[in-house]
């Protein structure tokens, strides 16, 4: 049961702190509603998936889907469809979220990617043509990056990217990897 209830804590926390960062960027009396900073946020299929692959890491224990047919099963779950309809899943068709709206093919995804309790800053979801040289890439953390060179993309599809994103540069807390460990 300990296990249990410290899992419950960690998923709480981490979903709290989400909270804390929507109302945030909402600010105090902007009239914005969580719904539509949601919304706002996953604004394409791309940012959609990183968002969805950021709530299956929290709700798994922070490790990623292992594949597509795991991260269907976890977002045809009833119990997530409210988030899943704020983000703006179409729930009469969820797997059409693997199509990006700009250049009508399948986003490719990396799989088995860890969070932590302080989140994701990964690169997760990535457009594979993209409009006019310029592909989607969505990290975890919920900001996505317009890549025109070949070689960032790259460097992002294969996990070659160490996000810093994670240790605050303007303190003397330690740098942390994908996974919590501190980088000397």
């Amino acid at each position: 049961m300990v296990g249990f209830m410290g899992k419950a804590m960690s998923i709480r926390g981490a979903l709290a702190s989400a909270m804390v960062v929507i109302v945030m960027v909402a600010g105090c009396g902007s009239g914005n509603s969580v719904e539509q900073i949601v919304g706002d946020i996953n604004s394409n299929n791309t940012m959609r998936i990183a968002s969805s692959y950021v709530l299956y890491q929290v709700k798994n224990n922070y490790k990623g889907p292992k594949n597509k047919d795991a991260f269907v099963k976890f977002l045809n779950d009833p119990s997530i469809s409210s988030n899943l309809e704020m983000m703006g899943y179409d729930m009469s068709d969820i797997e059409s979220v693997f199509i990006s709206q700009r250049d009508g093919e399948e986003i490719q995804v990396r799989w088995g990617v860890a969070g932590s309790q302080r989140g994701c800053y990964e690169p997760l979801a990535f457009e594979k043509t993209g409009v006019d040289g310029s592909r989607i890439v969505a990290f975890g953390n919920g900001v996505f990056e317009e890549v025109e060179d070949e070689a960032t993309y790259d460097e992002y599809f294969s996990g070659k990217h160490k996000p810093e994103a994670n240790a605050r540069k303007d303190s003397t807390a330690p740098k942390l990897d994908k996974n919590g460990n501190q980088i000397d």
